[in-house]
């Protein structure tokens, strides 16, 4: 972002007229505003992404990251074994399926308000949330990163076929039909951030929920009755796929809604395909000599 702020400066310095001069600065104040707002919103990106995908996401500030499992040591000379999907505590047991492709999982226990409990919430909207009821959310990342990398040792595995295989997964898992032709979701496309002007590049997701929608399957998670959003974004050969589990009921104090878009709209994904870290080993020691 910090080529808008240097747009603004040279921008004010070069013009003239105090009604020129004004219009910039009050745009530079809304700038400042907007970033003071993801700020306050979402977490910093996770490091680890981007240094092993090329993946810069922000999570809304309420979601707690999930660590991956410490692969198991192996022989000498030999790259750590991977612990399997179905080992891997960020795989939920409430889909009763394994999701291709994780590559970072969040949750978080966000307050939830009931139909009933509306009028009395807003009276006493100033209050704390604190002894209200609470239920997990969740956010998962995935991607055909782990795809391009099983492809330096299997050239039949298809990175492109990502997202309909993590579609169906995700189908399976909260039984429901699969994305065909005979019975398609109703898929949208969603352009971030959605007005004209705004801070950070344009990307198009295909986006597609159920569980709150009449005629869904319900989805219930320990008691509480759940949404799930889905947001696909490719660029280049790399599809990436954001779902967010949450409960239908979360309060509007979670500002979740506005979370996620912010989330959206600060996600950027670079058009690199990923390699192993043994290749990765093998091109830095190439590049030295």
């Amino acid at each position: 972002m910090s080529f808008v702020i240097l747009t603004f400066l040279s921008a004010s310095l070069g013009g003239c007229g105090s009604q020129t001069y004004e219009l910039r600065l009050e745009e530079t104040k809304k700038y400042f505003s907007y970033l003071n707002k993801v700020n306050a919103s979402l977490h910093a990106a996770e490091s680890g992404l981007v240094r092993d995908y090329k993946i810069t996401i922000r999570i809304p500030i309420q979601f707690n990251f999930i660590p991956p499992p410490v692969p198991t040591e192996s022989e000498e000379n030999e790259e750590p074994v991977p612990v399997p999907p179905e080992a891997d505590e960020r795989q939920r047991k409430f889909m009763n399926t394994i999701l291709p492709g994780l590559l970072g999982a969040w949750e978080a226990d966000l307050v939830v308000q009931y139909a009933e409990e509306d009028e009395e919430a807003e009276a006493d909207e100033e209050e704390e949330d604190a002894g209200a009821d609470t239920a997990k959310g969740y956010i998962y990342l995935l991607g055909n990163h782990l795809k391009w990398i099983a492809k330096e040792e299997d050239a039949s595995v298809e990175p492109l076929s990502f997202a309909v295989e993590a579609t169906d997964a995700i189908a399976s898992g909260f039984r429901m039909p699969p994305d065909r032709d005979e019975q398609p979701w109703d898929w949208a496309v969603k352009k971030k951030p959605s007005g004209e002007a705004g801070y950070v590049g344009k990307k198009v997701f295909d986006a597609f929920e159920f569980g709150a929608n009449e005629g869904d399957p319900e989805i219930e998670i320990d008691g509480a009755y759940y949404n799930v959003e889905l947001y696909i974004h490719e660029v280049g050969d790399i599809q990436v796929l954001l779902m967010i589990v949450a409960p239908i009921d979360t309060a509007t104090s979670e500002k979740l809604g506005e979370r996620v878009g912010l989330m959206l709209e600060q996600l950027e994904v670079e058009a690199v395909t990923p390699k192993s870290p043994a290749t990765r080993a093998l091109d830095d020691t190439g590049s030295k000599f």
